[in-house]
């Protein structure tokens, strides 16, 4: 049993052998391909340019707006008048200095 295994071993490594003596030795250049890069760089920059310039601003106007009518200006005056939520008004704590306080009329 133990010489076929050795037989075969020796028949494969000459195989081996043959194989990587007919093959011949590539060196590879990078090569620069312009429109490949136009595309990579649009697929990345243009999404991107989409959301810092139409998105976020969309978002920044919707949450002043709600900040200054509507359901965050109610959530920030009842967080501003809590007494047992400090984490909320330390996360809050910004928001809370730059809302306006509630205007008294004159006698």
């Amino acid at each position: 049993m133990l010489l076929p295994r050795i037989a075969s071993q020796a028949q494969f490594s000459t195989r081996r052998s043959l194989v990587t003596a007919t093959m011949d030795v590539q060196t590879f250049e990078p090569v620069f391909n312009p429109a490949q890069t136009a595309v990579l760089l649009g697929t990345i920059l243009i999404p991107f340019g989409y959301w810092w310039f139409i998105t976020v601003p969309e978002a920044r106007l919707l949450l002043s707006k709600d900040k200054r009518k509507g359901e965050l200006n109610i959530y920030l005056k009842q967080l501003k008048e809590a007494e047992g939520r400090p984490v909320e008004q330390w996360f809050f704590q910004k928001w809370l200095g730059k809302t306006r306080p509630p205007v008294q009329e004159a006698p």
